[in-house]
């Protein structure tokens, strides 16, 4: 949970909403409605997603084994927006922002998120988590 809240929403998604829809807006493409409005949309969901998956881990440690359910439940939920917005991304917004955005325009500002996000120790935590998986994979 911590990973996904840090990495993808707080790093990934703050450097869209911080850096590249303001400059994707100064280049005419508006921020409400249209491609940007979606992601923002989806950024939000995702968002309601990870507390409420949050909260039913809690109650789920707390003993209230219910919960796993839930968990289960806004678990899938977050994978199947995630690759639907990672598509969005990669086929509507990334091409239309290439062909307005100089190229290096973002570089500064998107750096200094990540700087803010720590970004490549969230790098290193994916590889840990990748590790683990495939331990656990291959075990059992």
């Amino acid at each position: 949970m911590d990973f996904l809240s840090k990495f993808a929403d707080q790093c990934h998604h703050g450097k869209e909403e911080l850096v590249l829809f303001p400059v994707l807006e100064k280049h005419g493409i508006p921020l409400h409605g249209g491609p940007i409005g979606v992601m923002v949309c989806e950024h939000g969901v995702g968002r309601y997603m990870l507390r409420n998956a949050r909260s039913a881990l809690e109650r789920l440690r707390g003993g209230e084994y219910s919960a796993i359910e839930g968990l289960r439940r806004y678990a899938e939920s977050y994978r199947e927006l995630l690759v639907q917005h990672i598509d969005k991304e990669n086929n509507v917004l990334f091409p239309m922002a290439k062909q307005v955005v100089a190229e290096g325009e973002l570089v500064e500002e998107a750096e200094r998120v990540e700087r803010e996000h720590n970004h490549e120790e969230m790098l290193r935590k994916l590889e840990e988590l990748q590790r683990a998986i495939e331990a656990a994979s291959s075990s059992g």
